[in-house]
């Protein structure tokens, strides 16, 4: 009996030797002499990431080890490593999460706001990679997307600028400025229809948004959709009527159209001469001539308009001439174009409508100095 008692004294302190030895062995003196070299003064980084790694090579999935090497990436500004140690601790183990959103915040707020610094001081390229950094930080926070972005734009790049921004209208598809922003640089960047569609979701939030029922509108010219356009325009008078590009680019509009039937009317006109009689050809002449009057005559009012609203507005000058002149409005036209040559002598064009005007008048000696002038400038 003394024998067997022996042995199994023996093999109890034997195992408890081996207990001992897995609470506190080769694997957890790694983590503390990381943490000696952490509380060091100034902290040996070094040393410390020396001693994690090696935890790592033993124990691949101490999630410890992860989140005080991220931690240590994170004072060193190496965040691409932070944010991988960080990914593997979280997949392992819940316990450091709140700890390690703590060090993603402050960093990112911290590299966020130098971004804007930078921004401010017209220092697109420092703003950008500072944007950029904030997130690779965080790809979750809507900010950094849209302001790099933003950057990334006025540095010339629309794709770049393009996909940033819609991964902020992805993770923020509410918010008014991501919205509003996305929808100006898709504008800015020739993506019209995304433009548009992003647009229509701002009226939607703003409907009595002038800004933004202008683009609305210009990127229905774009489309060639001009009555969209001509609507929106209108939208814009009933909000603002003092908003005189509105009647401008309306007056445009008229004026555009009102052009495109000298073509069917042409060849209207070409097939009359070889059926005179035929009624379908006359009243479909006298239908298309009507439009065409009504469609200058707008025109006339809106560059009017335009002008009552900025008298100098030498555009609207001239385009009121056309539709004067359009209309046999010749004495009218005449008068324009004379204060518009007074605002600027050296207007080609004009030197060259008023020759017409004037010709029109019989009024030969006035519309041949006039043709002179246009052919010396």
């Amino acid at each position: 009996m003394r024998i067997y008692k022996s042995l199994l004294i023996q093999f109890f302190i034997f195992l408890v030797i081996i207990i001992s030895l897995s609470g506190c062995g080769v694997k957890s003196q790694y983590i503390t002499s990381a943490k000696i070299y952490l509380g060091l003064t100034p902290p040996d980084y070094k040393n410390a990431q020396e001693q994690l790694e090696l935890e790592l090579e033993h124990n691949p999935d101490n999630a410890e080890a992860y989140y005080i090497l991220g931690y240590i990436h994170s004072e060193k500004k190496n965040y691409e490593k932070m944010v991988s140690a960080f990914t593997a601790c979280k997949s392992l183990s819940p316990k450091w999460n709140s700890k390690i959103d703590g060090v993603i915040k402050a960093e990112w707020v911290m590299v966020f706001n130098s971004g804007v610094n930078f921004a401010t001081k017209d220092s697109l390229k420092k703003a950008l990679e500072r944007f950029e950094t904030a997130i690779l930080i965080d790809s979750t926070r809507y900010e950094a997307w849209l302001n790099g972005g933003v950057q990334a734009v006025k540095l010339g790049d629309c794709q770049k600028g393009m996909r940033y921004l819609k991964n902020a209208y992805q993770s923020k598809p509410e918010d008014f400025q991501v919205l509003n922003t996305y929808a100006q640089v898709s504008f800015n960047c020739g993506e019209y229809s995304e433009a548009l569609k992003i647009y229509l979701k701002v009226k939607e939030k703003d409907p009595q948004n002038v800004n933004v029922l202008v683009n609305i509108a210009m990127i229905y010219e774009q489309k060639n959709q001009p009555d969209s356009a001509l609507f929106i325009y209108s939208q814009i008078i009933e909000i603002d009527p003092e908003y005189k590009d509105a009647y401008f680019n309306r007056g445009g509009l008229f004026w555009n159209h009102a052009q495109t039937l000298y073509k069917p009317l042409v060849e209207i006109r070409e097939a009359l001469e070889k059926d005179p009689k035929n009624q379908a050809l006359i009243d479909t002449s006298k239908t298309l001539i009507e439009e065409q009057k009504d469609l200058f005559s707008k025109a006339e009012a809106d560059f009017k308009k335009t002008l009552e609203l900025d008298p100098k507005d030498q555009e609207a000058m001239q385009f009121l001439s056309y539709s004067l002149m359009s209309q046999d409005k010749t004495d009218e036209a005449i008068k324009v174009l004379e204060k518009l040559i007074e605002l600027d002598p050296n207007n080609k064009d004009a030197w060259e409508s008023l020759a017409i005007a004037y010709t029109k008048k019989g009024m030969k000696k006035e519309a041949e100095e006039a043709a002179k002038k246009a052919e010396q400038l």
